[in-house]
């Protein structure tokens, strides 16, 4: 029997969905009865260990990414994923690896070590970063993102918390 180790849980934007990211892949599932997602033939990606991961709204697509034992999606690669059509739409790498990934209205915002990078994905067909921050001169920061959204409005708040230095 084997085994599965959970890495996260994130419900995905109207909080109809949560994604669940483990040791052997992402799993989409409805939070109105706790059921595989099955408005995909797959809701399962098969990548190896998967440490991040997300949901956008209700459109059967993730973004990811994987541990330091992934070879296929490290942790340094993110992916944004079809369910439905079981493919990559984007990907790009980053020099550090990524500690957070959360995604409101038409944007996905990753920290990757002391780099705050925000995406737009008004077309899931042209991903691109809207902007990169920069938040301190110390490598190897760990920081935590927390999005605030007002009910019916594409405005809101991003709260970003370092959680410690790397090593201490």
């Amino acid at each position: 029997m084997e085994i599965y180790k959970i890495n996260q849980i994130a419900l995905n934007q109207i909080n109809s969905q949560f994604s669940l990211c483990y040791n052997n892949g992402i799993r989409s599932y409805k939070l109105s009865d706790y059921t595989l997602n099955s408005t995909s033939n797959n809701s399962e990606i098969i990548v190896g260990d998967v440490s991040i991961g997300t949901l956008l709204y209700e459109l059967n697509v993730v973004v990811f990414t994987g541990s330091e034992h992934n070879e296929l999606y490290n942790n340094k690669k993110l992916v944004v994923y079809d369910l439905s059509k079981h493919k990559e739409i984007y990907y790009t790498l980053f020099q550090n690896a990524i500690t957070d990934i959360k995604a409101i209205s038409k944007y996905i915002f990753v920290t990757s070590g002391n780099e705050l990078s925000i995406y737009s994905y008004a077309n899931l067909n042209s991903i691109s970063v809207v902007r990169t921050l920069h938040f301190s001169n110390k490598e190897n920061l760990n920081y935590q993102l927390w999005l605030n959204k007002k009910e019916d409005e594409n405005v809101g708040k991003i709260f970003i918390c370092m959680l410690s230095e790397k090593g201490n």
